[in-house]
């Protein structure tokens, strides 16, 4: 009978209060979900645009301080700064680096 489901069900979760943030700090987590889901090679992109910016300066040592950057850049957060469950992900394996 139906009293004998709502027995087993376990009772509901306790509410948690909300957590009030400022404004400042929902827009800027607010500007991470949307490049995140709508803009995920914006990361890649402007690797790339600094990586070019290096080379176009034709310095070694700025070339090889950028180059460092950038591929811990990829080791820390792969191509995207922020991980997306998207399957148009494209995983950064250096092909940003590529002139």
């Amino acid at each position: 009978s139906g009293n004998d489901t709502l027995a087993l069900m376990p009772p509901p979760a306790p509410r948690r209060k909300p957590k009030v943030l400022e404004e400042e700090d929902y827009v800027e987590a607010m500007e991470g979900i949307i490049q995140r889901d709508f803009y995920p090679d914006n990361a890649r992109l402007e690797r790339q645009l600094r990586w070019l910016e290096a080379l176009e300066t034709k310095n070694p040592t700025q070339i090889m301080a950028m180059r460092r950057q950038i591929e811990t850049e990829q080791r820390k957060w792969g191509s995207t700064p922020l991980p997306t469950p998207s399957p148009m992900r494209q995983g950064g394996r250096g092909a940003d680096l590529a002139a």
